[in-house]
């Protein structure tokens, strides 16, 4: 009685390889190192474009500085130029949402003052909020000592951009 073996592709395969390997073993050849390899090392696939973030829904529309707000948080007059006696000052900021909905974001004021040397920080906020349409935000700085004479600037930003920039005087 004769018993067949069976083999897999995978067994045959195998054999077939490592019998090449050993008829090969008993020749002599000759390696050329300046030859081209008949397989390229493996390529790194083109690096993917990063998906452009989508433009931001929210736009600030205006910015205003004065000493007074109205109900709506718009400034009543607005201003330039300011006294070094004037306590408070306030910027008031409109923005739009473009999206459908509201859209979630921060919207922030950062003061500065040119001493000469340099901007010096004077005050920095932000705040989270849902932006649904036109809107006004009003923020405010407060020095019941009265200001130094001066150049000073107000940098609005949404998500931590600049968004405007508006530059005002003590006199």
């Amino acid at each position: 009685m004769t018993r067949r073996m069976k083999c897999s592709p995978l067994t045959l395969a195998f054999l077939l390889a490592a019998g090449s390997v050993l008829v090969a073993c008993g020749q002599d050849t000759a390696v050329d190192s300046t030859a081209t390899p008949a397989i390229d090392a493996l390529e790194t696939p083109p690096a993917m474009a990063e998906p452009e973030a989508p433009e931001a829904t929210v736009r600030v529309t205006a910015v205003a500085l004065g000493t007074e707000v109205a109900d709506d948080r718009s400034i009543v007059t607005p201003q330039e130029a300011f006294a070094s006696s004037d306590d408070t000052i306030h910027v008031s900021i409109s923005t739009s949402n473009d999206a459908d909905g509201e859209t979630l974001g921060t919207l922030g004021v950062r003061w500065t003052f040119d001493d000469g040397e340099g901007n010096q920080l004077v005050d920095e906020r932000a705040e989270r909020f849902a932006f649904n349409g036109e809107d006004t935000t009003s923020f405010h700085i407060t020095n019941a000592a009265g200001w130094p004479m001066g150049t000073y600037t107000v940098e609005v930003s949404v998500d931590g951009e600049v968004a405007e920039t508006r530059r005002f005087t003590i006199q």
